[in-house]
């Protein structure tokens, strides 16, 4: 498996011109702590949520504004007939090489099914996991559909 961490990294430097990483002192592991210590208003942060299918542990990364509550019953509209939990810490970790609560909406493995809520590409940018739960990544909301990796845009409000 590829470092998840160091592709990330470099995607930011290779983004430098309009990626931000955040570096905070403490874990920010609310929007509301993210809000308070980053000084950006709640609108702008999103959430990249990992689902596991109960059937087949296929694993699937919904990406939606933050404060959304992720609907199953949507969810099964955009993949089909299938049963979806919460993906565990460990399965995040182990999948993915970023810890639940940092996993940024982007550099996220190819093979991975992405969906997006479209308000998410609304704001000129959004702030969501940076790949720590220490960091936060501020980015204009195009870059994370630009690379292809997304499998289809669907609401789920």
């Amino acid at each position: 498996m590829a470092d998840r961490s160091q592709i990330l990294l470099n995607w930011i430097e290779e983004n430098r011109d309009l990626v931000e990483l955040l570096v905070f002192d403490e874990p920010v592991k609310t929007v509301i702590e993210a809000v308070e210590v980053s000084k950006i208003e709640k609108k702008y942060f999103i959430k990249t949520i990992i689902m596991k299918n109960k059937n087949d542990a296929e694993l699937v990364a919904l990406i939606v504004p933050a404060g959304t509550k992720v609907d199953k019953r949507s969810i099964r509209e955009g993949t089909g007939p299938k049963r979806w939990t919460f993906a565990s810490h460990e399965d995040i970790q182990d999948q993915f090489g970023f810890p639940a609560g940092g996993v940024p909406p982007v550099c996220l493995p190819e093979e991975l099914k992405v969906y997006v809520d479209p308000r998410v590409l609304r704001n000129e940018f959004v702030v969501g996991g940076g790949g720590r739960i220490t960091t936060l990544l501020r980015l204009p909301p195009h870059l994370i559909t630009q690379d292809g990796a997304i499998e289809k845009i669907i609401s789920y409000g």
